[in-house]
């Protein structure tokens, strides 16, 4: 009888601890599916970003705008997610059409003229074909060369721009505006479609670029991860500070050496990178016997992600005149974000945890392990995809 009841405990043991794993590999499945499938694609930043440079002169305004291709989508004709010349020449008046209804310039409150400026080749141009865009939008952007008219010269103008989707929330398109012999930048998004020119003031630009700086680090998943990957180690208030300081200090540095053109290294190394850098700090955790990531390892990722933001600003090639300020003013908005982001996180880990261990480490190691999914997930994208 003894016997028997052991065997019936071993059993129903043994059937529990099955069933256990079996609900874990369960639970794993979704999860891996739901990542591998979710829409948080690994080159946030860029995917909706387009750039204007545009040159008002008297009784014209010539501009030169790249677009994500996704904005003007309806001229992909053989729906391949890419637009060739021959798309590009075949819709030539229906890309003319979409932009005049959302990009236009005001002379003394009259649109101008608009035109597709002629070039040597064709009258617009795909960007791998252009010098001054980086890898970053290739392929995924084409450069339209537009032109602007009117009678008589005008005293005042505006320029509007509004070729947003409306799913695209994180959309901008940042202009290097020049007019009387001064380089303005402007950034337009959803809600700041339009500008009167003879008013833009320094202090407005810098505004919009302190915004685009806490949008960008908002909106940049890996960079979040991996401060998300710093708190789940552990640690109190002075080790919050380290990693804070370290990593500030780290991608400041790069992100003005960069966008200085002191140094440059290609986004096709810094992003893979960037996403094996959240892998190391997220798998660190299941194993570190010391509840905080040295700051010297911070310090060293943190130059990598400083290369990441810079990005973003070598792209839109902005105007020397004022780039310190714009430098300053986005560095400072990314340092806002970051501030917010890992005060709140660490906040709302503290506050589940309650200084319960074992809760403490099942946190760790379950929001580690959905990291590194992730993490790697955008490491296969940036290096095959």
């Amino acid at each position: 009888m003894k016997i028997q009841n052991i065997l019936m405990i071993l059993y129903q043991k043994i059937n529990k601890n099955t069933m256990k794993s079996l609900e874990k590999l369960k639970i794993f499945s979704i999860v891996f599916v739901l990542i591998i499938f979710s829409p948080v694609y690994a080159y946030a930043h860029w995917a909706d970003m387009a750039a204007m440079e545009i040159d008002i002169d008297g009784k014209k305004a010539d501009a030169e705008v790249t677009l994500p291709i996704k904005f003007i989508e309806s001229i992909d004709d053989n729906k391949d997610n890419k637009i060739s010349n021959e798309e590009i020449e075949k819709n030539a008046e229906k890309i003319k059409e979409i932009i005049s209804k959302d990009v236009f310039v005001k002379s003394d409150g009259e649109i101008g003229e608009l035109s597709i400026k002629p070039s040597k080749t064709n009258s617009l141009k795909i960007l791998e074909t252009s010098n001054k865009t980086s890898s970053n939008f290739k392929e995924t952007h084409i450069v339209i060369n537009l032109q602007w008219n009117w009678e008589n010269e005008g005293k005042i103008y505006g320029l509007n721009y509004s070729l947003f989707p409306k799913e695209a929330i994180n959309a901008h398109c940042l202009v290097n505006l020049t007019m009387n012999n001064k380089t303005k930048t402007i950034i337009f998004d959803q809600k700041n479609t339009h500008v009167m020119l003879n008013d833009l003031t320094i202090f407005e630009s810098l505004k919009a670029f302190l915004f685009l700086g806490i949008e960008h680090i908002a909106t940049g998943y890996d960079h979040i991860l991996f401060l998300i990957s710093l708190l789940l180690a552990g640690g109190g208030v002075y080790y919050l500070l380290k990693i804070i300081t370290a990593f500030t200090i780290a991608h400041s540095v790069t992100l003005s050496l960069a966008v200085l053109d002191l140094v440059n290294i290609s986004p096709r190394i810094v992003e893979p990178f960037i996403a094996l850098s959240i892998i190391y700090v997220a798998t660190e955790n299941f194993w570190r016997k010391k509840d905080e990531v040295h700051w010297g390892i911070v310090f060293l990722f943190g130059l990598v992600h400083g290369l990441g933001f810079a990005g973003i600003l070598k792209d839109l090639d902005l105007p020397k005149e004022n780039l310190f300020e714009s430098l300053v003013s986005f560095n400072m908005g990314l340092e806002l974000g970051q501030l917010a982001i890992v005060l709140s996180s660490w906040f709302i880990l503290k506050k589940i945890s309650q200084n319960d261990i074992n809760l403490n480490k099942k946190m760790k190691f379950a929001g580690s392990f959905i990291i590194i999914l992730f993490a790697t997930k955008w490491f296969i994208e940036r290096v095959f995809i």
